[in-house]
């Protein structure tokens, strides 16, 4: 009995990562220990200080430690995102360095009453802002799954502080060609995942470790949307199960020590002494 006690409280005191657990949000299925996210993004072109990248995308893919868990229209399910407040603060033909900023996802279902599907249309002249604005309403629709902010860290040439940084080719305004990769950091601050994503995973050169790490790549080249640019986009992180605190785990492990050692020592024999007069 003491071993079986002993066995328990060491496998409760064991690191969350130690289980690769199912956890289903809202129809999204994760997997405990690493996230890797994949999808595609619409965005505008940004040329000038102070102006503002935003957009919207929708994911495809989650693999966990085990593999895929989550595919587009699993179950019906559909997890889409915008992004806005992404301000330049440097821009160069090659580099693109921005502030702030924040990336909302949610999750429909296509049997939800009111369901709007992401359907990102080619070009259309003079409707071309109208099909935008639709878009981000429809990228918007649902449940909010998860809200994020950006997370500032050192740009590694310039030093400054940022929330994003891209790098690539035609940057500067009246370039004909753009295409580039960016990468951020994100702190997670609500949504009904919020609790089953590890925060501050990912050390930063800004002493404020970040919950989450995005990428992206870009290109205005065929095929064309309405968005000025377009391209695939991942995100990173680490999910965990929603188990007791580790303080609770720890008293309820001593706990179980403990019934094993008492019930080890009642079982052990007393020792009779014998007095002669």
């Amino acid at each position: 009995m003491q071993k079986l006690l002993i066995a328990i409280a060491a496998v409760l005191l064991l690191p969350h990562q130690a289980f690769a657990v199912p956890i289903t949000v809202d129809g999204i299925t994760l997997e405990t220990g690493s996230v890797f996210a994949t999808g595609n993004v619409f965005e505008n072109r940004v040329s000038a200080v102070n102006d503002v990248l935003s957009g919207y995308g929708e994911i495809t893919e989650i693999f966990g430690p085990s593999g895929r868990t989550w595919a587009m229209g699993q179950n019906g399910y559909h997890l889409t995102y915008v992004f806005t407040g992404f301000v330049v603060a440097s821009i160069s033909n090659t580099h693109i360095d921005f502030t702030g900023g924040e990336i909302r996802f949610y999750v429909q279902n296509e049997s939800s009453p009111g369901y709007t599907a992401l359907t990102p249309t080619t070009p259309a002249g003079g409707n071309a802002a109208t099909e935008v604005a639709q878009d981000f309403l429809e990228a918007g629709d649902g449940t909010l799954w998860l809200s994020t902010i950006g997370n500032t860290f050192l740009d590694n040439l310039s030093g400054s502080p940022v929330t994003l940084h891209g790098e690539g080719v035609g940057f500067n305004p009246g370039a004909t060609n753009v295409g580039g990769a960016g990468t951020g950091l994100l702190d997670i601050t609500g949504g009904s995942a919020a609790a089953y994503f590890q925060k501050d995973t990912i050390a930063d050169s800004h002493g404020s470790a970040a919950d989450l790490q995005f990428g992206s790549s870009f290109s205005n080249l065929s095929p064309l949307f309405n968005q000025d640019l377009s391209g695939s986009a991942d995100l990173r992180g680490i999910a965990i199960a929603q188990i007791p605190e580790p303080s609770t785990l720890a008293l309820l492990g001593i706990g179980l020590l403990s019934l094993g050692l008492g019930g080890r020592l009642n079982r052990t024999p007393r020792a009779h002494s014998t007095s002669f007069a």
